[in-house]
C-alpha cells in the first residue's frame, strides 16, 4: 500500500522496483489464499535491473493471472514471470497454468478491466514519443495438450525507449 501511495504520481519505474513490488504482492496473495499457487521470477543475467518500464506493467498482468486463472483452478496453480533481452528488446512474459481465458469468461471471473485500460493508456501515451513501440498481447497456452491450460501475457519493450519528450 505504501509503495502505491508513494508513487501514485509516477508513470514509470525501474524493473528492479517493479519486481520488488510484484514479489511482495505475490507473497501477500499466497498467504491470503493459503498457498493456492506457487510462483517463480526468472531474470536473465544480461538484464539491467535499472531499466525503466511502465509502472504496474508486470503487477497488472500478475494480478489478472491470479484472479482469473489461478484462483478458480481446482488444484494448485503456477505463475511464471520470465524477463530477458533479445535483440533490441526487453521481453517480459507472465504465464499461468490456470483455467484459461475461455473458462474464465464462462465462469464470469471478469472484473472491471480497469487494469488493462490503464496499461493501454500508458502504452498509447508512451508510444507517441517513439518510433519503436511498446507492445503487449495476451494468448491462451496449451501446456498439456488441452484446449487451454492457462494464459500468457507477453510484453515487448524496445531498448532505448523514452518516456518523456526530449
Amino acid at each position: 500500500m505504501r509503495t502505491v501511495l508513494q508513487t501514485n504520481n509516477q508513470l514509470i519505474t525501474t524493473l528492479e522496483d517493479e519486481l520488488t513490488f510484484v514479489t511482495n504482492y505475490l507473497q501477500i496473495q499466497q498467504l491470503r489464499f493459503s498457498n493456492k499457487f506457487d510462483f517463480t521470477i526468472n531474470i536473465a543475467e544480461d538484464v539491467n535491473p535499472q531499466t525503466i518500464i511502465p509502472k504496474m506493467c508486470i503487477q497488472t498482468f500478475t494480478e489478472n493471472a491470479i484472479k482469473h486463472g489461478l484462483l478458480p483452478k481446482d488444484d494448485k496453480g503456477k505463475l511464471n514471470i520470465n524477463i530477458y533481452n533479445e535483440g533490441d528488446f526487453l521481453f517480459i512474459h507472465v504465464e499461468d497454468n490456470g483455467i484459461g481465458q475461455e473458462k474464465a469468461r464462462l465462469l464470469k471471473t471478469t472484473g472491471s478491466t480497469n487494469g488493462l485500460k490503464i496499461m493501454k493508456g500508458y502504452f498509447d501515451h508512451f508510444n507517441l514519443l517513439n518510433s519503436k513501440k511498446l507492445e503487449w498481447k495476451i494468448t491462451n497456452l496449451q501446456l498439456n495438450g488441452n484446449d487451454s491450460d492457462g494464459t500468457g501475457v507477453y510484453v515487448k519493450i524496445p531498448r532505448g525507449f523514452v518516456y518523456k519528450k526530449r
